[in-house]
């Protein structure tokens, strides 16, 4: 975070990155992602567009973060890259542990008109986050997927 001119009144640092081009989608998870730094940054907004090609086309997408700063860091036999999760407290009672469900976080994107739609999702970043990237697949009508692309604003 820096200050502004008069230094009276911090301000955050921003970069916008192309984590996905605008181009069609595949009924298979991207093969080779957009591999973008996050390193020192604590948010990141996804600014998701989507166009169907039919109605009842959606967009599948997934967000991965990575400790490491190359692929060469990562030690022998271990992942590279981690989901973003979800998670769902438990109910909590007193004099009883609460279970809280974590799963890997899958979003769909199912617009409501068949034009470009838009969306923004909000992240924090892992304060050990190097790296991320994010994979996209048709889900809606695999056989007639329609168009994506994904901009990253990063917050420092």
């Amino acid at each position: 975070m820096g200050m502004d001119p008069t230094g009276s009144q911090p301000y955050s640092v921003q970069a916008r990155q192309i984590a996905r081009a605008y181009a069609i989608l595949t009924a298979a998870w991207d093969a080779a992602p957009t591999e973008l730094v996050c390193v020192g940054a604590r948010n990141m907004a996804l600014f998701v567009e989507y166009e169907e090609a039919a109605a009842g086309g959606a967009v599948d997408f997934r967000v991965f973060f990575s400790p490491y700063a190359q692929a060469t860091d990562v030690p022998a036999g271990q992942l590279e890259y981690f989901s973003a999760t979800a998670k769902a407290v438990g109910a909590v009672v007193g004099g009883a542990d609460t279970t809280s469900l974590i799963q890997a976080e899958l979003n769909q994107f199912d617009p409501v008109g068949a034009t470009v739609e838009g969306i923004i999702l909000h992240f924090e970043i892992p304060g050990s986050a190097e790296r991320f990237h994010v994979i996209t697949r048709e889900s809606g009508l695999p056989l007639n997927p329609g168009d994506c692309g994904i901009i990253a604003i990063l917050t420092w």
